[in-house]
């Protein structure tokens, strides 16, 4: 049984390339020189990740059997939430 039809997978999709891109965004801003800036660079450089895993699980779910599962879809944009705003607060 699939969780969600096409459209709402497309529209996760396009939220998660926003969020993609508005890290790689703050990826090119930051000075690498420092120790801090290491550290957010690490946070944001894990926003890239997580978000290319969920798009990857949202495209496989889809053209499989099994569907797209709300655990993981929900696991993974407060993951990405938290990393967010971490790497704004800092």
């Amino acid at each position: 049984m699939k969780a969600w039809d096409e459209g709402m997978s497309t529209r996760i999709v396009a939220l998660l390339i926003i969020a993609a891109l508005a890290s790689v965004g703050t990826l090119w801003t930051i000075n690498p020189t420092g120790s801090a800036s290491e550290s957010i660079f690490a946070v944001f450089l894990a926003v890239d990740l997580l978000s290319f895993a969920m798009i990857s699980y949202i495209y496989r779910g889809s053209k499989g059997e099994d569907g797209i599962g709300r655990l993981p879809i929900l696991a993974g944009c407060v993951l990405i939430s938290i990393l967010l705003f971490v790497g704004f607060l800092a």
